[in-house]
């Protein structure tokens, strides 16, 4: 069990921002950086999944906080890209685990960070929502030839991609890390994820230390869950063919392609747990839940609703040297 103190259940009633409350314990209280990765990764993974848990006891409502975060599509970075210069820099699939090691990182390699907080990914928690309605593109695959961006975007698909930098006031660094290896991830979650950060963190410090904006933005697409033991929710028996059926891999689905005795269940399952929930035309997974799938060796899931999934970090450093 978690062990939340009475100060912060106060805070959380009274405050008229409650998902800033959860951020800043999630931030401050949760993932506090240490010297060893890998027990921070494993350690802190089941604190997380037990405070979340707590707050859908005490605040069921939460989710819907969420949902309605998410539906206003990120202003915090739209307003930012509306400034007259930057480099953008983001990373896919990057967690406030990455986020709390990078901004330590940053500071000792020369970066002071101005701003650091969060916004709320979009529903479903994955790339493809976020890259249409902040970059205005399919896929990030397809800002190497968008007319909006081919000229200003360095697209970072894996280590030892060589962009050159691009002569323009706005710059977009977009980065397949961690993202791209989250299907690698071993049975040992802690240190596969600590190999996946020092990959994700060379490689943008790398490229950012080259750029010669004052100003950098640095946020993720969405984050993830894992499936590190007693950190994920199980749901019920007679629920699971639902989900197996209906979600097999995926935390949501098109809403249009929930097809006979199954939607019917949805709905009930929806509608009676709060276990599912509808966000325009998707029913998305809502909490940590996860069901077994016959052949499943994965071990990071995104998608759905949850904590870790859905608040993304925002940060804004410059260079010591400017």
């Amino acid at each position: 069990m978690v062990n939340v103190p009475h100060t912060f259940i106060s805070s959380l009633i009274e405050s008229e921002m409650p998902l800033d409350v959860i951020w800043e314990y999630l931030q401050n209280k949760i993932w506090e950086p240490e010297t060893d990765i890998v027990s921070y990764f494993n350690k802190n993974e089941k604190k997380a999944s037990d405070f979340e848990r707590f707050i859908r006891d005490v605040y069921f409502e939460v989710y819907d906080e969420i949902v309605n975060e998410a539906m206003k599509g990120r202003p915090k970075l739209k307003e930012m890209m509306e400034q007259d210069a930057y480099t953008l820099a983001i990373c896919d699939g990057m967690s406030i685990r990455e986020a709390n090691l990078l901004v330590n990182e940053l500071e000792n390699n020369g970066f002071i960070i101005d701003e650091y907080t969060y916004e709320i990914s979009h529903l479903p928690s994955e790339t493809l929502s976020f890259t249409r309605d902040v970059l205005g593109v399919s896929a990030p695959s397809a800002l190497r030839t968008s007319s909006a961006w081919r000229d200003r975007c360095i697209y970072i698909e894996d280590l030892t991609t060589d962009y050159p930098i691009p002569s323009s006031d706005k710059v977009l660094l977009f980065s397949r890390f961690p993202d791209r290896e989250f299907d690698n991830v071993s049975s040992k979650i802690g240190d596969s994820l600590e190999d996946i950060y020092g990959k994700t963190s060379d490689v943008l410090i790398k490229y950012l230390k080259l750029m010669e904006s004052e100003k950098i933005i640095i946020t993720s697409d969405h984050g993830y869950c894992t499936k590190h033991p007693n950190a994920t929710w199980k749901v019920p028996a007679m629920e699971k063919e639902i989900y197996q059926e209906v979600f097999s891999l995926a935390r949501f689905k098109k809403r249009s392609e929930i097809f006979g005795d199954m939607e019917s269940k949805v709905k009930e399952v929806e509608e009676k747990t709060g276990r599912l929930k509808t966000v325009n035309e998707f029913v998305l997974t809502n909490g940590r839940y996860i069901w077994p799938v016959k052949g499943d060796q994965k071990k990071i899931y995104h998608g759905g609703i949850s904590f870790m999934e859905n608040f993304v970090p925002l940060i804004v450093a410059s260079k010591v040297d400017n």
